[in-house]
């Protein structure tokens, strides 16, 4: 009647009901939701949009933002102030966290396997124990240091690997390192060099073990000395610093901020720094007493139908100086030497050191190529 053509008339038509249609929706909705809201409200049950998202907030908080901002608490408790927390793994960061942890568990694997000839080092190994133990009680987190100092052939760095074996449980990872610092034909290892093997063995990303180029050495030690410290700060691992020679250097390889054991072997007791940040102890690795000495020279004697020979063990345990390098090598030779003939053998290639000695006995049935 208003001369609209048929096509545009359908099309109002069709809007008009969308339109009163949606109205009426609006409207049941308005009414239904407050008075099912107002009935579960009161029966003490969700209902209604507005307990709907109080519980999506509480949820919110109680699986997001309450565990977020407790851990930011507890890392911020643990790196002390003015230091800045990172923020959570993402992507790459958890597969760099995942490497860490299975890097760490392997660790204990790439220790030396500990010697089967072992005897007369319980107290040492327990005065170890006692010394990791007591610090990781302690509040203030400080690494434990322990110098074992003795001569060659004292057994210093088998008694470091068998602590650090005994002590596995109380520690994340474990790492040997060789400072070759008293070898009269090497140099000794770079702190640089040493730095690496570290991070490398416990786990750090390797994308920063690179270096720009044209970088001078105390720019890349300083940075890996950073990178050390910050890998291992709250991650307590056991670090051997076998056969070191320089106190510096050892103080550079010292972790901050960890509960770490780092056990240092030298001939000589290292003087380390008044103020280092760390428990520090010193281990006189002596010669062992009769009992020991007598231990180890029978586990490393052959099988033998020689009688036992009370004085002539005495002998050679005396002969030995008491070292396990020397007694080992002595209780090979018995067998098919009587304990009385090896006494006397062992007493007849003049003044010379016990080690020598046992070595010469060792390898004087051989050729003249082995024996030199």
């Amino acid at each position: 009647s208003l001369g609209t053509g048929a096509g545009t008339a359908l099309g109002a038509g069709v809007v008009a009901g969308v339109v009163g249609a949606a109205a009426t929706v609006v409207k049941v909705a308005g009414t239904h939701l407050p008075a099912a809201h107002h009935r579960k409200g009161a029966a003490s049950q969700p209902g209604g949009p507005e307990q709907l998202r109080l519980q999506w907030l509480t949820a919110l908080e109680v699986r997001g933002i309450r565990p977020f901002l407790d851990q930011q608490r507890m890392l911020a408790a643990s790196t002390g102030p003015g230091k800045k927390t990172g923020p959570a793994l993402r992507g790459a960061d958890k597969s760099a966290a995942a490497r860490r942890r299975t890097v760490l568990e392997q660790s204990f694997g790439q220790l030396p396997e500990p010697e089967d000839l072992f005897a007369g080092r319980t107290e040492e190994l327990a005065r170890i124990g006692q010394w990791a133990r007591a610090a990781r009680a302690e509040s203030e987190t400080r690494p434990t240091v322990v110098v074992l100092h003795g001569e060659p052939g004292s057994g210093r760095t088998t008694l470091a690997v068998r602590a650090a074996h005994k002590l596995r449980d109380h520690f994340r990872g474990a790492v040997v390192v060789d400072l070759r610092g008293d070898g009269p034909e090497t140099r000794p290892l770079p702190t640089r060099d040493a730095l690496l093997h570290l991070l490398n063995r416990l786990g750090a990303p390797r994308e920063q073990l690179l270096f720009r180029e044209h970088s001078s050495p105390e720019q890349q030690v300083k940075r890996l000395a950073e990178l050390y410290h910050q890998h291992l700060a709250g991650l307590p691992v056991t670090i051997v610093l076998d056969d070191a020679s320089d106190p510096a250097q050892v103080r550079a390889l010292i972790p901050e901020r960890s509960d770490s054991l780092v056990l240092v072997t030298s001939r000589t007791p290292l003087e380390l720094d008044a103020d280092l940040p760390a428990w520090v102890h010193h281990l006189p690795v002596e010669a062992l007493d009769a009992a020991g000495a007598e231990e180890l020279l029978t586990a490393s004697a052959q099988d033998s139908g020689h009688p036992y020979d009370a004085e002539s063990t005495a002998r050679i345990a005396e002969l030995c100086g008491g070292l396990p390098l020397a007694l080992r090598c002595a209780g090979s030779a018995l067998g098919a030497r009587s304990a009385s003939g090896l006494a006397a053998d062992l007493a007849a290639y003049g003044p010379v050191g016990p080690v020598e000695r046992a070595l010469w006995l060792r390898y004087s049935d051989q050729p003249d190529p082995a024996r030199r």
